[in-house]
């Protein structure tokens, strides 16, 4: 997928939250900042395709926001994300590396806008465009071009939560992706991303 197109898609994203909550009282304001933190993830795989285990990766990026009552808000985010998992079913390890650009769009219970701490929980689906694919072997000193294996997009479902202190926030959440990536012709098995993740974030408004 091209830079290009990348960033029109989320742009479009990030115009959903405003017409949202502009169908909604005025009584909040809008709120938005940034995000930066890890990834902990691997792939679950149908009929034992791969054997694997977690890898890390950054992940960060924008998000903006608005509360439609005291304890009930939207919020959707633009995120940087990589993530994978490490094939061990050898004794040369390969690591899977997949980015993508993550818009989770979350209904938060909890107030997205107050001056103190305060905790909160989120759920809601994500989408994932693909950015790249690549396999890395360090032992056997290669890495190979996977985009044409992984779809170019997958949907999934986050659930999480976190705590706020003034504009300082920090929450985890569990990304359950529901897409088979796989695109393969060779193989009919079923691979999808399990993705845990913590952010930092800075909410300037």
């Amino acid at each position: 997928m091209s830079f290009r197109r990348v960033v029109t898609v989320a742009l479009f994203a990030i115009t959903l939250v405003p017409a949202i909550a502009a169908a909604q009282t005025s009584t909040y304001p809008m709120t938005f900042g940034i995000k930066a933190g890890v990834n902990a993830s691997t792939l679950s795989t149908q009929d034992n395709q791969l054997d694997t285990s977690n890898i890390w990766g950054a992940v960060g990026g924008i998000f903006t926001g608005r509360n439609i009552s005291e304890n009930l808000g939207i919020q959707l985010e633009a995120l940087y994300s990589q993530r994978g998992a490490k094939d061990i079913s050898t004794s040369a390890e390969t690591r899977i590396r997949l980015t993508y650009l993550d818009l989770p769009l979350t209904a938060r219970f909890g107030s997205t806008t107050a001056n103190d701490v305060h905790f909160h929980a989120f759920t809601g689906p994500q989408l994932g465009i693909k950015l790249s694919a690549k396999a890395e072997n360090d032992f056997l000193g290669v890495e190979e071009d996977l985009d044409d294996e992984v779809k170019s997009w997958d949907f999934g479902w986050t659930l999480g939560a976190g705590v706020e202190m003034n504009n300082v926030s920090l929450d985890a959440r569990y990304t359950l992706g529901l897409t088979n990536i796989d695109n393969s012709e060779s193989s009919d098995g079923s691979i999808k991303n399990r993705t845990f993740t913590v952010l930092v974030g800075y909410r300037f408004r």
